[in-house]
């Protein structure tokens, strides 16, 4: 993934609470994406998409099913991906689906993590990663 304009718009959308405007920014570069950067994006997108449905819609089972599937695209990856604090994302991303009062944001890292290290040989395939 090139880390590009869209990146920091979703990223800026994802923390003002404009998740439904998160995921529309951040398919298009998905449906690009390859190998891990499939991954984080499709946990990303689905975080976003469970706060929306939990926000939005009022539909909190819906929400954690969605929280559910992200994590298992976002268990893959190293704790910070493309300068993401992806755990203490998925952290506060629970939190929020237990708390209307927690709005969660994405924790960017310093510049140096922007490239992905990964100790796995290859991503895993569709099934895999559910």
């Amino acid at each position: 993934m090139h880390i590009d304009a869209d990146w920091f718009r979703a990223v800026s959308l994802f923390n003002r609470g404009e998740y439904y405007q998160t995921h529309e920014i951040l398919e298009p570069v998905w449906l690009r994406a390859t190998g891990w950067d499939r991954h984080f994006l499709a946990g990303i997108i689905q975080l976003a998409s469970a706060l929306h449905k939990d926000r939005h819609d009022g539909n909190p089972r819906a929400a954690r099913l969605i929280y559910a599937r992200a994590l298992r695209h976002l268990a893959w990856l190293p704790s910070a991906y493309y300068a993401v604090d992806l755990r203490a994302l998925e952290r506060s991303c629970l939190a929020a689906l237990s708390d209307p009062m927690v709005r969660p944001m994405i924790p960017l890292l310093d510049k140096a993590s922007l490239v992905p290290r990964q100790s796995h040989p290859r991503p895993p395939s569709s099934e895999e990663a559910g």
